[in-house]
């Protein structure tokens, strides 16, 4: 009788599916050992070392880890006090956006009115330029009576006019004015305009028949207008190649010499204009370091920036004996 063979049983690794139920598998599964050849059926089988390694490479293989489930946090409420905050702040940025605008409208409205005025002034006067004639004279108060047709025309315009004054090489090219105190004309144009820009004007203190130091001053802007150019000449090379200050009055033009270019504060001695002693002008001269023989000194003044108010740049000129 043939010897029937005995069918090979196969012991599974895993007792379960893994994949059942949807399961999430973490960490290895302890492994089954298979039975030695020869155990009876039922028999406990001990895991060897070797079974072992086989088994958890398998079970490595076929560990899964199943992705987390996330979980998506509910929306918060916006209170009523968050809302009534950013509806105030973005009504605060709206109004300083408006507020700035205004503004800025506004400057370069009274920005372009001055350059017009300045620009129709200064046509005028190069009309009747042909008249001037160079002179190496003071410049006397006295003779801020206007008789030339110039003047005539530019004392109609405004009866507080001085003098013309020029810088070449720079934007500074206006009338100047004298008023009743050293804030007048801060903001009036020459035409009597409220302006920011306002006129360029000679102290008023500046009277009497000689004057031995004329001071002018002019405002600084952002756009270049007025005395703003005075800030050029803190340059070395600059103040060196335009170096004369042209005054004109009564169709003669008078000339200063350039000497000094510096930044300082109200409390220098270059706005002194007290010249009563005898030889009080001859020490001014030394103490500013103009040449010896100066016979008037003119003092230009603007501001440093809007904030400082005491700081300044002033420009200095000496009408010499030549």
């Amino acid at each position: 009788m043939a010897k029937r063979k005995r069918k090979k049983v196969i012991t599974p690794i895993y007792p379960y599916d893994p994949l059942e139920n949807n399961h999430d598998v973490e960490g290895d599964v302890a492994p089954v050992a298979p039975r030695k050849k020869g155990a009876k059926k039922g028999a406990a089988t001990k895991a060897t070392p070797k079974t072992k390694a086989k088994a958890a490479t398998k079970n490595t293989a076929l560990k899964i880890k199943a992705a987390p489930i996330s979980k998506i946090p509910p929306k918060k409420k916006a209170s009523r006090g968050g809302n009534a905050f950013v509806a105030c702040l973005a009504l605060l940025t709206t109004a300083c956006t408006v507020v700035f605008f205004v503004i800025a409208a506004g400057y370069m409205r009274e920005l372009n009115t001055a350059r017009g005025e300045n620009d129709a002034l200064r046509q005028m006067a190069a009309a009747m330029e042909a008249e001037v004639v160079p002179t190496y004279e003071v410049l006397r108060l006295s003779d801020i009576l206007h008789v030339s047709a110039f003047d005539l025309m530019m004392s109609e315009i405004n009866p507080d006019f001085v003098c013309w004054i020029r810088i070449e090489g720079t934007r500074i090219d206006y009338p100047v004015v004298r008023g009743r105190d050293n804030e007048q004309y801060l903001h009036l144009t020459f035409t009597g305009t409220y302006n920011a820009h306002g006129a360029v004007f000679m102290d008023y203190r500046n009277i009497g028949d000689f004057v031995p130091h004329i001071i002018i001053y002019g405002h600084h802007t952002r756009h270049g207008n007025m005395f703003s150019d005075l800030h050029r000449f803190l340059d070395g090379d600059f103040k060196r190649e335009n170096p004369i200050i042209t005054l004109i009055v009564n169709d003669r033009l008078v000339k200063y010499e350039i000497f000094s270019a510096r930044r300082t504060d109200v409390n220098d001695p270059a706005f002194f204009l007290d010249f009563g002693e005898a030889g009080a002008f001859h020490d001014f001269v030394r103490a500013t370091g103009a040449p010896p023989d100066a016979l008037q000194i003119l003092t230009l003044s603007t501001c440093v920036s809007a904030g400082d108010d005491d700081e300044r740049v002033i420009v200095q000129g000496a009408l010499r004996n030549t």
